[in-house]
């Protein structure tokens, strides 16, 4: 018992809890019913079809009126496609339809009639406009207008129609039940007791199954009957003889067929049809038929009328035929149009709150600009509900896996509506579209639109490199290249040219007239070295091909002038600019090339390269598609347009992804740089099974390479393949800086990302090097670059340093930032300053040159504190900047000296030679103050190279040559650079390390003896002695006789001998200057060296010591008559030493006759007379021998005989006695000669007559008077 209790109770639990399960399971059904119920109610649907609710019911005013016109049969409804005709009918045929009478408040329209409206719609028939229908079409459009009839009512209401159809049986159980029933009647009627007997034996059913049969039988004879009008016998065969009574017809299903159409309006209630979108197919035929078929209904017995309403478009007739066709026509306003389309978008958009009225970067609603320039292209109501319902249900779709921009989502679908043909391609890599986005399109269009760009960015970098390898200088220097080659062409040394008639020099033709030889086209004329001149047939043209056949003369002549204008930097400039257009169209998408780079529209979008790519499909001329054009421009339809028509799926791969792996591994050409990449991962798998895929030119991609840079590198199972790829792709990059340089500029450009130079910096020392020497980047460019690379970050300022200093192998990093002139512009664009002056304190660049601040700036004070700056002239005029420039261009060491400028002071002390050498020997002349320049030439430090070049320019002279003790004396003397002083001198002479002829070529300059040895400057014997002036003075071979005769000037002192070795210049200035004593031995010394002359000018100097010693000198005859000639000495001193000396020695020199004949006119007396004799037989002039006979005291007549005779051997009449009177020619002389005679009684007598004397001489001697 109690077994059985727990058995129940367990029983009763297991029954309650299955309760409570299956109550569980129908409350989740219900709950998931109503949630979907719930959903699906707040799921808005905008409907295609017409509606029945309109605005404007004017149109069902007119549509009533002309029904209940009794001759109006044929009535159409005008207007363009989705002008909202069939909403119009629709509202129509939903009030016809109705069998009570409707009354249209707002317009207060009444339908009175009781109407049945058939409905016959043809929209799914004509797809391509234009196309001419063919017999199988047009029938086939005859016979949906049939069926579209005939099926339009219940079988039942044409129970005789021949058009039969699958009708679903309502009571097919019952109707089998029953027929079985029959049958089993029918047996048990005609053979009694086979099945039912053996169950029910008991009981008579006869009556029973025969009822059923008679109801079975009278049914099925009533089937039978209802089908025998239908039959038709198409064709019996009698033997071979075919009979056909009916078949298909060849003509018009309408026409064949027009007894049913007939019937069936006998048999329906219908008397409206309207008929839409017949006109689509652009075949009046058809219209006809209706018409005609119209006409028969109406002519009926009966006189119920059949109304037939058209919705075509307004072109489908002509005018007249739309008159004669139509009873009455009504003309539809259309709903929506291009004009008013913007309004009905933007209400369905704030429906669902899509509308991004205030233009803010909301990619989750649609811009309202964007609206209104499409919706001009949108005027059929139809084809904006459908964008709009399609726009909505891929926001549903696609945007819940990722991010998409509902403004291109919406021109997608706008897309699908307006070329659904197209779109549907986009799936199968096809179509417009597809071909427009291809990579090979865009590299076609990109060739064309870019070829000027290329060559322009050609003819720029070969003019850059023709300048930099053009070595020569000046236009002067081309023109003598062309010269000498003319030269060295004709084998002729040419002096002139002949031009237009003119003669030209060669130095005239190379400085200012060489155009005018380059207007030379036939022949050259010139002089040559003979002065011969020449005619030669060559053309400057065949000149220009001798020096060089690839550049001319004016692109010669251009590139020095580029050069000499600084002008390279210019057209540098003109290159990058001209690169990073060409790298811009490059990376530029479809919408760019449109809308942003002035490009012409027929480039970018090229029908002819489209077309090509389109192949077999349908050809087109997009520039014609407008609307397209308009997505294309502004990028709603874009390269990611495959985003927005299908599922996202993480790590799907694009089509650019498998194309580029495939690429690479068939080792081709590099695609597109800019080709955009997805699926990264699954690009590293494929390439990772061979890490030199990485150093394959095909591997160069922005995209790939900022994923690789940028990647987050903490996932562990990606780490070793990223670095590895990394890594070989770095080492192939700086394999060949020079041709892939391009690519990681453009790349930084294009993500402004800088860390592939970190990469490059580790791999390549000579990175920098590149950048700097590279001759094609501008200033501007490097400029750019570097800030790129000093502004990367690394861990410490030691691993930045490391890494920069790693890259200045050749000091072009240094050189570089040394260069720059505006230090505050130049690092305006550094992130980290305090790196930066660390980076200069540690690798000590210093500076050349900085304009843009002054000193007291904190930047100065930082450059000047720290010694970074290049010791050059600009330095030290800014940092003294209140010391004249003046000052700095003569005394500049002094200025710095005395500046109080501490780190400048040991700056420069410190760095002496590179001072020195930089900026004092920069100056025209150094006047540096005595102590500097003497502190200068201590210097142990100062080369002495640079101490000569010191001396060689500076003005100062060193006033005591002893202060000058690392230094050559010999050099300063040499270089008159120490204070011409007797003491400076003696200090020489004691120098055992100077040679006195040193010193000696020291005074003989004019300047310095002068100094020292002038009247002003007298030294007494003590001090000649002291200052040792004779060590030096006394060699005549190394003292200028000039500095010999100053010195002796300045010195009282007479030598009473002569110094040994003295040259004749030297004992004659001794003599002229009377430093030497006249005595026997200086006279001997003289006579000795055969100094005669010398001799005579000792004697002049004191002739006293002469007259006194005569007999002692022993004066030869040349030397007494070299006296006796001397202005030098006195006629009494002259006399005594005629008196003293032998007149035989003198007898002989008839030089001295005139001298003699002065000394003895003038001091007849003290003068012997044997000198009277000498006189009187000498060569002396008549009238002079007269003057001395005159004076002459004669003391016999013999005497007077001789000495007439000596007179003139004419006189000899005069001494003869004799009788006869003598006569001579009277003169003054001979005058006084008769008078004297006949004084002293020579004569007798004599008589003056005017022109002769008459003498009487005696006869006999008389003796004179004595």
């Amino acid at each position: 018992m109690k077994r059985n209790s727990i058995f129940y109770k367990k029983y009763l639990l297991n029954l309650i809890k299955k309760y409570l399960n299956t109550k569980k399971r129908i409350l989740n059904k219900i709950k998931k019913f109503n949630h979907k119920d719930n959903i699906l109610k707040n799921i808005k649907i905008y409907e295609l079809t017409p509606t029945n609710q309109i605005n404007d019911y004017t149109y069902l005013e007119y549509l009533e009126a002309a029904i209940n016109k009794k001759n109006i049969t044929n009535i159409a409804l005008s207007g363009p496609y989705g002008s909202g005709k069939s909403s119009i009918l629709k509202a129509f045929e939903n009030m016809k339809n109705k069998n009570s009478i409707y009354e249209i408040v707002k317009e207060k329209v009444m339908f009175k009639t009781k109407n049945k409206v058939l409905n016959i719609s043809l929209a799914t028939f004509k797809d391509d406009d234009g196309k001419v229908l063919t017999q199988e079409e047009y029938k086939s459009i005859e016979k949906s207008i049939l069926q579209q009839m005939l099926y339009s009512v219940e079988p039942s209401e044409i129970a005789n129609s021949r058009f039969k159809r699958i009708k679903a049986n309502k009571y097919l159980v019952l109707k089998t039940i029953s027929f079985f029933v029959w049958i089993i009647s029918l047996i048990e009627l005609f053979s009694p007791f086979t099945l039912i007997y053996h169950f029910y034996n008991n009981y008579d059913f006869t009556y029973i199954f025969a009822t059923i049969f008679l109801i079975g039988s009278l049914f099925i004879l009533k089937v039978l009957l209802d089908k025998l009008p239908n039959i038709q016998i198409s064709k019996f065969i009698i033997q071979d003889q075919e009979i056909s009574f009916s078949g298909e017809s060849q003509k018009s299903i309408l026409n064949e067929h027009i007894d049913e159409i007939i019937y069936f309006f006998d048999k329906t209630k219908y008397n409206i049809v309207i008929i839409e979108d017949l006109d689509r197919f652009d075949n009046i035929e058809i219209f006809i038929k209706l018409r005609e078929i119209n006409i028969i209904l109406n002519k009926k017995k009966n006189k119920r009328k059949v109304s037939f309403i058209y919705a075509i478009k307004d072109d489908i007739f002509t005018d007249k035929d739309r008159t004669k066709f139509f009873d009455y026509i009504i003309p539809v306003v259309p709903f929506i149009n291009s004009s008013n389309s913007f309004k009905k978008l933007t209400d369905l958009l704030e429906q669902e709150n899509l509308l991004n009225k205030k233009h803010t970067k909301d990619f989750k609603k649609i811009n309202a600009r964007f609206i209104k320039d499409i919706s001009i292209y949108i005027n059929d109501m139809r084809f904006l509900t459908n964008v709009f319902n399609e726009f909505i249900q891929y926001t549903n779709k696609l945007s819940k896996e990722i991010d998409l921009d509902y403004n291109h989502l919406f021109a997608m679908a706008l897309y699908k509506n307006y070329k659904p043909n197209d779109f549907a391609k986009l799936h199968n890599n096809e179509g417009i579209i597809y071909s427009i986005f291809s990579n090979d399109y865009k590299n076609d269009i990109l060739s064309n639109i870019t070829f000027e760009l290329e060559s322009k960015i050609q003819e720029l970098t070969e003019k850059i490199e023709s300048i930099n390898s053009n070595t020569v200088s000046s236009i002067e220097e081309l023109n003598s290249i062309y010269l000498y080659y003319l030269m060295d062409h004709l084998k002729e040394d040419i002096t002139h040219l002949y031009i237009n008639h003119k003669e030209y020099t060669i130095y005239q033709i190379i400085k200012n007239h060489f155009n005018l030889l380059t207007e030379e086209k036939d022949s050259i004329t010139y002089k040559t070295l003979n002065s011969y001149t020449y005619n030669r047939t060559i053309s400057f043209k065949n000149l220009e091909n001798l020096v060089d056949k690839n550049y001319q003369y004016e692109y010669k002549k251009n590139s020095i002038v580029l050069k000499q204008n600084n002008e390279i930097e210019s057209l540098k400039l003109n290159r990058e600019k001209s690169i990073k257009e060409l790298n811009k169209i490059r990376s530029s998408s479809i919408s760019n090339l449109l809308y942003k780079n002035n490009i012409p529209q027929d480039m970018v979008l090229n029908n002819k390269i489209l077309n090509k790519y389109l192949k077999n499909q349908q050809l087109t001329d997009i520039t014609e598609d407008h609307l397209l054009l308009y997505l294309l421009r502004y990028g709603y339809i874009n390269e990611n347009y495959f985003k927005y028509i299908s599922y996202y799926h993480a790590g799907q791969e694009t089509p650019n992804d498998i194309n580029f792996i495939l690429n690479i591994q068939r080792n081709g050409q590099a695609l597109d740089y800019n080709l955009e990449l997805s699926s990264f991962d699954y690009i590293l798998d494929e390439l990772s099974n061979n890490i030199f895929y990485f150093s394959n030119p095909s591997i160069l991609n922005y995209s790939l390479i900022y994923y690789l840079l940028n990647e987050n590198k903490t996932v562990s199972s990606k780490i070793k393949n990223i670095f590895e790829s990394i890594e070989t792709f770095m080492l192939f990059i700086s394999s060949d800086l020079s041709k892939y340089f391009e690519f990681v500029e453009n790349y930084i450009n294009k993500y402004n990302d800088n860390s592939i130079l970190k990469y490059l910096m580790y791999k390549n020392d000579l990175l920098w090097d590149f950048i700097y020497l590279n001759s094609q980047l501008s200033k501007d460019k490097k400029d750019l670059i570097f800030y790129k690379i000093l502004n990367l970050n690394y861990e410490s300022y030691q691993d930045k340093f490391n890494i920069l200093n790693k890259i200045d192998l050749n000091g072009n990093l240094e050189s570089y930032i040394k260069s720059t002139t505006n230090f505050n512009k130049f690092t305006n664009n550094i992130i980290d300053m305090k790196f930066f002056k660390y980076f200069l304190i540690k690798k000590q660049i210093k500076f050349k040159q900085i304009n843009d601040f002054y000193y007291e700036n904190e930047n100065f004070n930082f450059i000047y504190e720290n010694n970074l700056y290049e010791i050059n002239f600009e330095w030290i005029n800014k940092i003294l900047y209140h010391v004249p420039i003046s000052h700095l261009m003569e005394k500049n060491y002094t200025s710095i000296i005395n500046s109080n400028r501490n780190h400048l002071i040991s700056n420069i002390n410190s760095n002496i030679n590179k001072y020195v050498e930089c900026i004092l020997l920069q100056c025209e002349i150094i006047k540096d103050y005595e102590i500097d320049i003497i502190y200068l030439l201590n210097s142990n430090i100062l080369e002495n190279i640079l101490k000569y070049e010191i001396v060689n320019k500076m003005t100062t002279i060193i006033s005591d040559i002893n202060k000058v003790n690392n230094f050559s004396w010999e050099y300063l003397l040499e270089k008159q650079k120490i204070e011409p002083s007797a003491n400076n001198i003696k200090a020489c002479i004691e120098n055992k390390d100077l040679d006195n002829i040193i010193i000696q070529r020291y005074i003989n300059n004019l300047t310095i003896y002068t100094k020292i040895f002038n009247s002003k400057c007298k030294y007494t014997n003590e001090d000649i002695d002291n200052f040792r002036f004779e060590d030096i003075m006394f060699d005549s071979e190394n003292i200028n006789p000039n500095v010999f005769e100053a010195f002796l000037t300045s010195i009282d002192t007479i030598y009473s001998d002569f110094f040994e070795d003295q040259s004749k210049d030297f004992l004659s200035i001794i003599i002229k200057m009377k430093k030497v004593e006249t005595n026997i031995n200086t006279y001997i010394y003289l006579i000795n060296q055969n100094y005669i002359s010398l001799a005579i000018k000792l004697l002049e100097n004191n002739p006293y010591i002469l007259i006194e010693n005569f007999a002692l000198f022993n004066l030869s005859s040349e030397i007494l008559m070299n006296l006796i000639k001397s202005n030098n000495l006195n006629n009494n001193q002259k006399i005594s030493l005629l008196n003293f000396s032998n007149t035989n020695n003198i007898s002989g020199y008839q030089d001295i006759i005139e001298i003699l004949y002065n000394l003895k006119i003038e001091n007849f007396k003290l003068l012997k007379n044997e000198f009277f004799d000498i006189l009187l037989c000498s060569i002396l002039e008549e009238n002079k021998k007269i003057e001395l006979f005159l004076q002459y005291n004669f003391k016999s007549r013999e005497e007077v005989t001789k000495y007439l005779l000596n007179i003139n051997h004419n006189f000899e009449s005069l001494t003869k006695l004799s009788t006869k009177k003598l006569k001579i020619k009277k003169t003054e002389f001979l005058l006084k000669l008769i008078s004297k005679l006949n004084n002293i009684n020579y004569i007798s007598s004599f008589k003056e007559h005017k022109y002769d004397i008459e003498i009487n001489t005696f006869r006999t001697n008389k003796d004179i008077f004595i």
